[in-house]
């Protein structure tokens, strides 16, 4: 992965991994960097040359999909495959 991408999807994970009520009794520090370190190391074992990037939408007018989401996109020759984030009510 590149570094940018890297860093965008590490992001990604800090924001979803403790956003809920339950994660965000999680200790802060340490614990949590470590288990966003352990998840993107397991992605990087799995998925570590894999063209790597953020899918952006809008949603047509009147359309409901969901409150908050982030998509992030994996690629590498005809293997593709979606790591889905998302909130609704």
């Amino acid at each position: 992965m590149r570094r940018r991408a890297r860093a965008h999807l590490e992001q990604v994970c800090q924001r979803w991994f403790f956003s809920s009520d339950h994660m965000r009794k999680a200790p802060p520090g340490r614990f949590r960097a470590q288990l966003v370190a352990a998840f993107l190391e397991s992605l990087d074992d799995a998925l570590g040359g894999f063209f790597l990037c953020a899918v952006t939408m809008t949603p047509p007018s009147g359309f409901w999909y969901a409150i908050h989401w982030d998509e992030i996109a994996f690629e590498l020759g005809d293997e593709r495959y979606l790591l889905h984030f998302s909130h609704s009510d």
